[in-house]
C-alpha cells in the first residue's frame, strides 16, 4: 500500500495503478466546460496526466505549473486531474494564464482514481487523488509513472523529462 501525506496526515492510496507497459485506461472527466473528455480524444498524441488533490492547495498549484513550463509543447497534451468542480478549475487556468493545460475534473467520475491507482482510499481526504504522474505515448501506452509521496513534493522533473524524450531536466 501506498501512503501519501497531505500535510502532515498519512493517506492511504491502496489501489494499484497500471504498470509501466500497459495500456492506459480509458475515462470518463469533465472538461471545464462540462463537456464530456476520453482519452480518445487526444489519441495520437503524447499524454502527461498529473493528478491533483485540488489546484487551489499551493503545492499542487506550484506542480501544475512546474510541469505546464516544462511540458509547453503543442505535441503534449497536458491534463491536469482533479476532484475540483470545472468552473474551479477554468477560474484557475484563467488566473495564471495557462494557455497548454487541459484541465478536467473528475468529480463524477466513479472510476478515474481507482483505474489510476491514484485516489486516497480512506481518512479525511478519501476520494481526493494523490499527486502523480502518469506518461502515456502516441498509442496509449504507459510509458511513465510517478507517485509523489507528499503533498509539500513537487514530481520528479527530470524524471518526466527524460520520459518525453526532452532537453530540459529542469522545471523553469
Amino acid at each position: 500500500m501506498r501512503t501519501f501525506d497531505y500535510d502532515g496526515i498519512a493517506c492511504p492510496v491502496d489501489l494499484t495503478p497500471p504498470e509501466v507497459g500497459d495500456n492506459a485506461p480509458d475515462f470518463t472527466l469533465l472538461d471545464v466546460d462540462f463537456n464530456d473528455y476520453t482519452l480518445a480524444r487526444c489519441h495520437g498524441q503524447r499524454k502527461v496526466l498529473l493528478t491533483v488533490p485540488s489546484v487551489d492547495e499551493a503545492a499542487p498549484a506550484d506542480a501544475v505549473l512546474g510541469v505546464s513550463a516544462l511540458v509547453d509543447d503543442p505535441d503534449v497534451a497536458l491534463l491536469v486531474i482533479s476532484r475540483d468542480t470545472p468552473v474551479t478549475l477554468r477560474r484557475f487556468l484563467a488566473d495564471r494564464e495557462l494557455m497548454n493545460v487541459t484541465a478536467l475534473s473528475a468529480f463524477r467520475s466513479e472510476n478515474f482514481g481507482a483505474s489510476y491507482g491514484a485516489m486516497i482510499t480512506d481518512g479525511r481526504y478519501a476520494a481526493l487523488f494523490a499527486t502523480c504522474v502518469f506518461v502515456i505515448d502516441e498509442n496509449d501506452t504507459l510509458v511513465h509513472e510517478q507517485f509523489v509521496e507528499k503533498l509539500s513534493q513537487a514530481p520528479d522533473y527530470a524524471a518526466l523529462a527524460a520520459s518525453l524524450g526532452l532537453e530540459r531536466a529542469e522545471a523553469s
